[in-house]
């Protein structure tokens, strides 16, 4: 079957037009519906929202009667004030009767002309010719000007004040607000486009200018205060600016004093005084009383009648006020009597509040629209739409003919009777009175409805507007085309922030009709209330030219308001392009009902409540929508303790507990798409930001509502487990691999870092500076790399000690960076090494290069601040610091082979130092310490200075890590001990021949001369043997 159009495109805008008084009176009256209403009483306190009330009722108590009838209309915008007024207008029998239809969409100057139109009377014709010549033929820019300066007479001391009756603050606005309308300096302001005084100047002789609830006056955002070029206007007008902008006080009085003369200036504009009015309304009554002739007044909006509204009301009143008095109308002259007078006027209940009293005790009752709930009710919408629809599908000219007979009470006959596709159609789409809802059904007006409007009470003007002419105007070329329900069509009705379905179910559709898949959606979120995927009737099938699914539940509509069905229709599809329909019996209805329900919520039903919410918040999240900051909190939580359990740290060789306690990866490391508080994410943290790609929300939000249901049930087995377990496998899997990813390469401004090399560079130079390592190669140094290391005692150099002191200060620090990526730990502290990777610790030292160490990152990480220091100090001043090492300890080489020769043997010099010593202590000319002259002998005996000077000298071969791990092998606590040894010698052979020469000098010419000189001579001969013996080496 070819998708069908049965209405007519062309009669949407005539039959839907938004306004009720646009509408012409046959298409009107095919499409009226009745409307909810109370009655209230006259009284000017509002106790109750009153009896319930109806339209038939109300045209009989408006109509019935001698007395003057007053009744206002009450209800905001869009609840039916002006459909009530139009069907009034219709319905009125007109015999005898003066009736007057005051439209919203006009301007005070065409309604005063229509009160005034078909009087014969002079007077009446001189109030025309007023009107006319004083707003005829001026323009909208004149129309500004004149209603600026008439504002500004009337605020001023000019205008009709009570001075004695009037404030100081008013007295000063009086006396000086009109400086800020005269002045040129603001008249751009005031005349600008849309501004107050160009509304009002619209109000007055243009178009109306649109719809309004309440009247046009000035707020504290209409005054000039905000100018920046003040410094032109004159010194008069910047006073009261001044004023004004300090004053927030005085600025509020400032709008209420103009709005107080606002109507003076429109009236004065009309040529109209503010009795005026009133004697045009007296005197067209008593010509029409003259004829027996009733004034009936239907105005759609009092707010349209600004400036004259409430001269109007005193004239609206004048009967009434004038009943009160002890006179009777047969008491008057018959010249005078005034004819009787009915008023119907709409007005938003917040302008009636504004009423005088003296008005609301004279009406004689009010009706309320305002009623806290569906004016139409909910099962009286499809028949509201019904009527729509049938007269866009009945000919213009039978809707004519039937509304000018006026003895025909029956409804519009239904155009569906003519349809070759009646009973398939109403089967499908559902039907009230015999007209059918398609395309629509009844779920689908309510539905569309919600989601296109924020109300909660129905409003006409909002399903007319918003559901139906949409829809009929807008898709009736993709329903020829059989490419309706559209995406665009699901998007304009909200479906991508408050999707019913879940997204397991959306995802569902997906796989099972991926060409037709967001055609399809549209349709069971739009036309169903369902929570599953669904079948439709096979017309709705054909109708939109989408196949069945197969094999699937049928969404059954539910039988029309009107002509209830004794079953409902089951399908079973019992091939690919058949099916077959079976009754399904009333008592079995209900069983079905539960049924589905039950199917269609069991995943949540077990559900606690804050759960189930969790759900909902992500399928919404999914489609669009937002996530809060607890429910963000609440999926971090959940994900981040799936994400631990997930990865096997082990397998990884990585420590997940340093990167937690480094604050690298945390809770705060997660964070959504669309989250109310977005969490600034410090430098180098770990990040999972969800979804990952584009196109994954929806896969994400299955995986974290999987999630929320395997934390809840302990496993897999609930219903649809399997698929959720399939999409939290998948992208577990991948965000972990990311997470695991971005450990090894730290995430930074510009570039990823690895601090592996790093750490390792830093700990294989300390390692090689401690002197651990046993064998100048790659396996001694991975095999020492992270065993402890004490500061060495022995000299070294101030460039050397200082940094190696930086390394060993940071090294555990650094050690536990490499070891959070290297190794396996063991225990429930997660704080023991079980296992390291040595591979690639060997390949990174293999090719270990001082003069070409790794580059840290240009960003700071607080995590390795320490580590990028040490790198840093390596880079600058490791090959210098080697070198300088290696200088130093040659120059000791050197100055051993100045001592001891080139045999370098310590044991034969310390022989002679001892038999000096021996000499010395029996002469009694030793000095210094007996015991550190023998032990530093002991040493030089000790220690093979020859095997150290031929370590040093080797290391000139040597370059790179191979001369650091030498330079830190030496012995340098024994080049320290040989060191101080030969200084504490040289400092005896010193002190020893001084105490001889100091001796001789003082026995100079003593007869023990001779004596003496044998002694020097002596002791002389065992220090030239010393000396001889030195330098024999």
């Amino acid at each position: 079957m070819k998708p069908l159009l049965c209405w007519q495109t062309e009669q949407v805008y005539k039959v839907m037009d938004k306004d009720a008084l646009h509408v012409q009176q046959h298409l009107f009256l095919a499409t009226h519906h009745p409307i909810k209403m109370y009655k209230q009483t006259a009284s000017p306190k509002v106790h109750d929202k009153g009896a319930s009330y109806d339209e038939t009722t109300f045209l009989n108590n408006f109509t019935s009667g001698k007395d003057q009838v007053f009744v206002p209309i009450l209800g905001e915008s869009g609840t039916g004030k002006s459909h009530l007024i139009r069907w009034l207008h219709a319905k009125i029998d007109k015999r005898g009767r003066k009736v007057l239809l005051i439209p919203r969409l006009t301007n005070l100057k065409e309604i005063i002309l229509m009160i005034l139109e078909d009087l014969e009377d002079p007077l009446f014709e001189e109030y025309r010719q007023r009107v006319r010549h004083s707003v005829g033929n001026i323009t909208s820019e004149q129309a500004k000007e004149i209603l600026h300066n008439n504002i500004t007479l009337a605020i001023g001391k000019n205008g009709n004040h009570v001075v004695e009756r009037l404030s100081d603050a008013e007295l000063f606005l009086m006396e000086n607000l009109p400086h800020l309308f005269r002045d040129p300096a603001f008249i751009h302001e005031w005349f600008k486009e849309d501004g107050i005084i160009h509304q009002l100047a619209e109000h007055i002789v243009g178009g109306n200018g649109g719809r309004l609830n309440e009247r046009r006056e000035f707020t504290i955002q209409d005054l000039p205060i905000n100018l920046t070029y003040i410094n032109r206007a004159s010194e008069d007008a910047q006073y009261v600016y001044s004023e004004l902008v300090a004053d927030y006080q005085l600025q509020q009085e400032a709008v209420e004093w103009i709005n107080r003369n606002l109507d003076q200036a429109i009236s004065t504009m009309l040529s109209l005084s503010s009795t005026d009015l009133v004697k045009i309304m007296n005197q067209i009554r008593i010509e029409l009383a003259a004829k027996n002739i009733e004034l009936i007044l239907l105005i759609e909006d009092f707010t349209v009648l600004q400036g004259i509204d409430y001269q109007l009301l005193d004239a609206l009143i004048y009967t009434s006020a004038k009943n009160n008095d002890t006179k009777t109308l047969e008491d008057e002259e018959e010249k005078d009597k005034l004819c009787n007078m009915r008023v119907a006027l709409g007005c938003t209940t917040g302008y009636f509040q504004r009423f005088e009293d003296t008005v609301l005790t004279r009406i004689s009752f009010r009706v309320t629209l305002d009623v806290g709930e569906d004016l139409v009710p909910p099962e009286e919408i499809e028949r509201f739409s019904a009527k729509y629809l049938n007269a866009l599908r009945t000919p213009e000219q039978e809707i004519r003919q039937w509304a000018l007979d006026k003895e025909n009470t029956k409804p519009l006959r239904s155009a569906c009777e003519d349809c070759s596709f009646v009973e398939s159609c109403h089967e499908a789409f559902g039907q009230t009175d015999g007209i059918g809802l398609y395309p629509f059904n009844k779920k689908a007006l309510q539905i569309m409805y919600k989601r296109g409007t924020s109300e909660e009470n129905f409003n006409p003007r909002l399903l007319i507007g918003k559901v139906l002419r949409y829809i009929l105007e807008n898709y009736a070329e993709p329903i020829c085309e059989g490419q309706f329900p559209s995406p665009a069509l699901f998007d304009h009705f909200g479906g991508k922030s408050i999707n019913r379905l879940s997204v397991i179910a959306q995802k569902e559709i997906e796989r099972l009709d991926p060409v037709h898949y967001d055609r399809r959606l549209a349709l069971i979120e739009l036309w169903t209330e369902e929570y599953d995927v669904v079948d439709f009737h096979p017309f709705i099938h054909e109708a939109f030219n989408l196949p069945p699914l197969h094999d699937r539940r049928v969404f059954l509509q539910e039988a029309a308001t009107s002509q209830q069905a004794n079953g409902e229709l089951v399908i079973d599809y019992t091939s690919k392009d058949q099916f077959s329909i079976r009754e399904h019996s009333p008592e079995n209805k209900q069983n079905l009902k539960n049924e589905i329900e039950s199917t269609s919520r069991s995943l949540d039903d077990e559900l606690p409540q804050s759960l189930m919410e969790r759900i909902q918040i992500l399928d919404q999240w999914a489609n669009g929508g937002s996530l809060s900051q607890s429910h963000s909190q609440f999926m971090r939580d959940i994900l981040f303790e799936a994400v631990n359990d997930y990865i096997n740290w082990d397998f990884e060789q990585i420590n997940q507990k340093w990167f937690q306690d480094n604050g690298l990866w945390s809770k705060r490391s997660i964070n959504f798409e669309s989250q109310s508080t977005q969490q600034k994410q410090a430098l180098g943290q770990i990040r999972l930001n969800l979804p990952c790609r584009e196109n994954e929300r929806k896969d994400t939000a299955l995986t974290l509502q999987g999630l929320i249901y395997h934390q809840y049930y302990k496993h897999w087995e609930f219903n649809k487990g399997s698929e959720f377990l399939r999409y939290s496998a998948r992208y577990l899997e991948q965000w972990c691999s990311m997470l695991i990813k971005q450990m090894r390469q730290i995430p930074l401004n510009n570039e990823a870092f690895d601090p592996l090399p790093l750490a390792l560079d830093v700990l294989a130079i300390t390692a090689a500076m401690g002197g651990g390592v046993k064998n100048n190669s790659p396996e001694g140094i991975t095999e020492v790399l992270f065993n402890p290391i004490a500061l060495p005692s022995g000299v070294r150099t101030s460039e050397w000690i200082k940094l190696f002191e930086l390394l060993l200060l940071h090294r555990e620090e650094i050690k536990s960076i490499a070891l959070a990526r290297l190794s396996i730990i063991k225990g429930e502290t997660r704080n023991r090494v079980r296992m390291v990777d040595a591979s690639i610790v060997y390949n990174h030292v293999m090719n270990l290069n001082l003069s070409n160490l790794t580059l840290p990152p240009d960003d700071k990480v607080g995590a390795f601040d320490k580590l990028i220091k040490c790198s840093d100090m390596l880079r600058m001043q490791v090959c210098q610091v080697m070198e300088s090492e290696h200088q130093d300890k040659l120059k000791w080489t050197e100055k051993m082979k100045e001592t001891f020769g080139d045999t370098l043997d310590g044991k034969a010099t310390a022989m002679q130092v001892n038999e000096a010593l021996k000499t010395a202590v029996s002469s009694a000319t030793l000095r210094g310490d007996q015991h550190e002259i023998q032990a530093a002998t002991a040493t030089l005996e000790a220690r093979s200075i020859s095997n150290i000077v031929r370590i040093i000298s080797d290391n000139e071969k040597k370059h790179g890590l191979e001369l650091a791990v030498s330079l830190g092998k030496l012995a340098t606590k024994h080049i320290t001990d040989i060191t101080n040894s030969l200084t504490i010698i040289e400092k005896f052979l010193e002190q020893s021949t001084k105490k001889v020469e100091n001796d001789l000098v003082h026995l100079q010419g003593n007869e023990a001369v001779l004596e003496l000189e044998t002694i020097r001579n002596d002791i002389q001969k065992d220090l030239d043997l010393v000396e001889l013996a030195f330098k024999s080496f």
